[in-house]
């Protein structure tokens, strides 16, 4: 179970496991699992492999969530444009 090139060249959790053949086929991962692809440290965290895990990692966002960044993106938008005329008129009066 690889999660990009660059992580290829450390060690997987999922290297020296028993369960390496399950989670690919029943699509599960662990906890070690998903802190590795976040390319973090995981010696010590849990090997238990469940299902929300996986999903977790490897669902794509929802559409729900794109129109929740969207709105986030326009309010950023829309600051930004109100900061830049503020910014404009005091240059003008001064």
């Amino acid at each position: 179970m690889s999660h990009g090139s660059a992580l290829l060249e450390v060690e997987s959790p999922c290297d020296s496991c028993q369960l390496k053949s399950t989670c690919s086929h029943e699509q599960l991962a662990c906890r070690a699992y998903t802190l590795y692809c976040q390319g973090k440290r995981w010696g010590s965290a849990s090997r238990v492999p469940t299902h929300t895990i996986f999903k977790r990692i490897y669902t794509p966002p929802s559409r729900k969530d794109y129109e929740k960044l969207e709105r986030q993106l326009q309010k950023i938008r829309a600051k930004r444009a109100l900061e830049a005329t503020t910014s404009q008129s005091v240059h003008c009066e001064a």
